[in-house]
């Protein structure tokens, strides 16, 4: 398959209802698990451009299937996640975060696919993502145990057989047209302890030495009645097994302490060979668009599910002002944000299928 622009690569009326469903996608925002509006998009695009289409998790998780995935040599899962992120000044729900855009990018590979520019061999399960956002991150003091949609589809062998799995998402207050490769982002393990006893320093300490190996920072709020620990893990390259939220409980029931686990986020690597592959291919074919590097991302995502296992890949696109989750975040250049990651992915995706460049275990 020939390069082709990001500009010249949909027709016009293609392009004109991407926008479109931006738009709409936008002023539809909704909290994780409850995302029926944005549902019903992802249905009735796949209904209007005659697409294979079924729901995983009771129908809470659209999937549109391009391809054989079943008998495809290479197979993708490209997931976009469907919630939004309440913003406290407007006491509404909000996108925020920009998840409305994975969708649009998710529709723009469904467009491409059909005008034929993916060989035979290639199949992409594309996947509507609920409840990405921690829900009880927004209510604190009514927090209640939350399990993120993707490690619910992992359970449910959503991305079993996939070559690798890509995802995007909106940059950090970069105005211009770039491409932003990010090493990973750190895990999170939020847990309430209940009823402190006395030694809670003690049992502190003995925590945090349990878990040393595989801690970046923790913090412990004391703002509420309860205590609030937010544990941030990191990426362990020596194949050890991270203790799960689950675990760090039973570690502090034995101590006497009564630990509830609100929430736990795996950290996410990238790939090493997909981010390198990803580099070169806009350096050759968009010399117009800036590539540039970060390191490990703050912010918790269950995009790591499987990224211990199946090389991983989130791009993050500019055009945008200010930070996520910042009320005033913005797309600027709408053109770029919405419809180049599409194109962009769809060469990557290409590229891979056609040199066969995956190569598990390799890690940044």
């Amino acid at each position: 398959m020939s390069m082709f622009t990001w500009l010249t690569a949909f027709k016009e009326t293609e392009k004109e209802k991407l926008m479109y469903l931006a738009k709409v996608l936008q002023e539809r925002a909704e909290p994780g698990y409850q995302e029926v509006q944005t549902r019903s998009i992802w249905t009735d695009f796949a209904k209007d451009h005659s697409l294979p289409f079924h729901c995983m998790m009771e129908g809470k998780a659209p999937v549109i299937t391009l391809g054989d995935y079943q008998h495809a040599r290479f197979k993708v899962v490209f997931t976009a996640d469907l919630d939004a992120v309440w913003n406290p000044i407007s006491k509404s729900w909000m996108h925020l975060c920009g998840h409305h855009v994975q969708s649009i990018h998710a529709f723009a590979l469904a467009l491409l696919y059909q005008q034929g520019f993916f060989s035979p061999t290639v199949a992409i399960r594309l996947i509507g993502c609920p409840a990405e956002e921690c829900y009880p991150a927004f209510f604190p003091t009514n927090a209640s145990r939350f399990i993120p949609g993707k490690q619910i589809l992992y359970d449910q062998g959503a991305f079993v057989g996939a070559s690798c799995v890509l995802s995007t998402h909106l940059a950090d207050d970069i105005s211009k047209r770039a491409v932003v490769f990010a090493r990973g982002a750190y895990g999170l393990v939020w847990l309430r302890l209940r009823h402190c006893a006395p030694n809670e320093g003690a049992m502190h300490t003995d925590m945090i030495a349990h878990i040393k190996d595989f801690l970046h920072s923790c913090f412990v709020d004391m703002s509420l009645v309860d205590y609030d620990v937010y544990i941030r893990t990191k990426v362990v390259h020596d194949g050890c097994i991270r203790p799960s939220g689950d675990e760090l409980v039973a570690f502090l029931y034995k101590m006497d302490v009564d630990a509830f686990l609100v929430t736990e986020y795996p950290p996410l690597l990238q790939d090493k060979n997909l981010v390198k592959t990803s580099r070169r291919l806009l350096h050759d074919k968009y010399p117009e668009v800036t590539s540039l590097d970060s390191i490990l991302l703050q912010g918790a995502t269950d995009f790591g599910v499987a990224s211990d296992e199946i090389p991983t890949l989130q791009l993050f696109v500019g055009g945008t002002q200010h930070i996520t989750h910042d009320p005033d975040f913005t797309v600027l250049d709408e053109e770029f944000a919405y419809l180049f990651a599409g194109v962009f992915l769809s060469n990557l995706i290409q590229l891979l299928a056609r040199d066969e460049l995956v190569m598990k275990g390799r890690r940044t």
